[in-house]
C-alpha cells in the first residue's frame, strides 16, 4: 500500500510521487495558484514543492493529529482541524493560521 501523495501532470500525464515519507499521508490540501501540496502526517505538516520535488522535514506542527486542511482562496490563511487518533470527541480543535507564520 502506497502512503505517499501522488499527482499527475494534466498536459503530459506524468506521474509525480511525493518524496519518501516515513509517516503515512493522512490529509492534504493544494495551495491556490502555487505548485505546493500541503501534506499532513500525524501532527506534522509538510509543504511539498511539487515543481522542485522538495519535501522539507517539517513546515509546522499541529495541536494534534491533522484531519482536515483548507487554504483560504487567496492562499494567505490555512485552517487546520485536528483530533486524536482515538477520536475522542472532547479534543477536537480548529485553528486558522497565517501561511507566512505557521503554527
Amino acid at each position: 500500500r502506497d502512503e505517499r501523495a501522488i499527482v499527475w501532470t494534466l498536459t503530459s500525464g506524468e506521474k509525480l510521487e511525493s518524496p519518501y515519507e516515513k509517516n503515512r499521508v493522512q490529509v492534504l490540501a493544494f495551495a491556490p495558484r502555487r505548485a505546493i501540496l500541503l501534506l499532513g502526517s500525524g501532527r506534522l505538516l509538510r509543504q511539498w514543492q511539487v515543481d522542485l520535488d522538495l519535501l522539507p522535514s517539517m513546515w509546522a506542527r499541529a495541536a494534534n493529529d491533522c484531519r482536515l486542511l483548507a487554504y483560504s482562496p487567496d492562499g494567505m490563511k490555512l485552517a487546520v482541524a485536528t483530533f486524536p487518533l482515538s477520536g475522542a470527541g472532547d479534543r477536537y480543535y480548529l485553528a486558522v493560521h497565517d501561511v507566512a507564520n505557521p503554527l
